[in-house]
């Protein structure tokens, strides 16, 4: 899945744009991304697994899915607490590389 976005709603009342990637037969937020250093791929800088979140999908508006439930925006930013960052299943600096669409 390449190209893909999720509105998403946080807790300070305010919906975000962000990326979305399949990986491990599930859907993961990506906020944030860096460029490799051969320019031709990027890397998801934190992934945020949308495994316990109510999720639908929306063909139509401004993104693909639709993340119903608030998360807190602390998840996106990293500054979660660890019970946190486990109830949502954030992965910092994940072994994974997307090829960057020409």
């Amino acid at each position: 899945m390449a190209g893909e976005r999720a509105l998403v709603f946080m807790d300070d009342g305010i919906a975000y744009i962000m990326d979305v990637v399949q990986h491990e037969g599930g859907l993961w937020l990506v906020p944030e991304w860096l460029v490799g250093n051969s320019r031709t791929h990027r890397l998801p800088r934190r992934m945020v697994s949308l495994a316990g979140c109510l999720v639908r999908h929306t063909p139509e508006g401004p993104a693909e899915w639709t993340v119903s439930d608030a998360i807190p925006k602390s998840i996106f930013d990293g500054s979660a607490p660890p019970s946190e960052r486990q109830r949502y299943d954030v992965h910092e600096l994940p072994d994974l590389a997307f090829r960057i669409p020409k």
